[in-house]
């Protein structure tokens, strides 16, 4: 196991210490057992300190915008392509390593997704009965208008962690992504996300929620996450600004999801790409998002 999560770390400590406070948050005795001693292990043997905390996160996110390549004056066709990243920390892992291999994939990349933050707000409540409140967390628009003007992507991938096994607070009542209130409100905050992040004529490129695998601290019904992705298909097939990229069915096709490649765990947590296993993501996902780029 050791030895899995190294290569998948691919030597991206921060990431890990990031992982690190999401587990934390996350208050799953079975998955602080499991992978707690690990992680801190490579921490310590990295020469890493405690992990900084996730607003530390958000201002480094924000500060990573001042990195990229601006956008030109007059752009033309044969510009690399300019893609955004943003979405939780699933989609936060997912752009680390994109951004750390752009030349390789040949576009230009950026990122406005961030860890521990909230798309849809409002108090959750998981199968024990515990009810969680989640204002302390960053809602997970906090840097989209801005990262958008700056950016100016051609096309921007957004999404979100499997919801899980847990109700959500909407409208004052409990809710699943199954019944008919999440439904309506879901769509909601997603076209808004569309709105928001075509502002300056972006495709927006919404991805599947890949199903977590059983260790996920929220717990797993996979009902609960085909109605969330049918949710999602629903706007694309609503909107001609969006276009679909089924994340979940190359991670996990018919179901069945992949937990090893070469050797390596992709999801250490049951959740997030990290390091190596983001690398494999991104190999298939780079090049579906930049073939949705505008033709003109």
């Amino acid at each position: 196991m050791i030895n899995a999560l190294s290569a998948a770390g691919g030597g991206r400590m921060q990431d890990l210490q990031v992982l690190w406070e999401l587990m934390g948050r996350l208050e799953s005795a079975i998955m602080v057992v499991a992978f707690a001693p690990i992680v801190a292990l490579l921490l310590a043997t990295s020469g890493a300190t405690t992990p900084a905390p996730l607003a530390d996160t958000v201002s480094a996110v924000r500060a990573s915008l001042d990195d990229v390549v601006p956008p030109p004056p007059s752009p033309a066709i044969d510009d690399p392509p300019r893609i955004l990243f943003a979405g939780d920390s699933v989609s936060y892992f997912l752009a680390q390593e994109a951004l750390a291999h752009q030349h390789d994939f040949g576009v230009v990349a950026a990122n406005a997704a961030l860890p521990g933050c909230r798309f849809t707000p409002g108090r959750i409540r998981r199968a024990d009965g515990t009810v969680v409140e989640d204002t302390q967390w960053p809602m997970c628009d906090a840097l989209w208008s801005e990262a958008v003007e700056r950016v100016r992507p051609d096309v921007v991938f957004l999404t979100v962690a499997d919801p899980g096994a847990v109700d959500r607070e909407v409208e004052r009542q409990w809710t699943t992504p199954c019944d008919e209130r999440f439904d309506r409100y879901l769509h909601g905050k997603l076209s808004a996300a569309v709105d928001a992040l075509s502002a300056t004529g972006a495709t927006v490129v919404l991805g599947t929620s890949v199903r977590a695998m059983p260790s996920y601290a929220n717990g797993v019904i996979p009902e609960h996450l085909d109605c969330f992705n049918h949710t999602i298909r629903s706007v694309v097939d609503a909107d001609p600004r969006t276009r679909l990229v089924d994340v979940d069915g190359f991670v996990c096709p018919d179901g069945a999801c992949i937990d090893e490649v070469d050797g390596h765990q992709l999801r250490l947590d049951g959740l997030h790409f990290v390091g190596r296993a983001a690398d494999y993501v991104d190999g298939w996902l780079v090049p579906q998002i930049v073939a949705q780029r505008p033709s003109s």
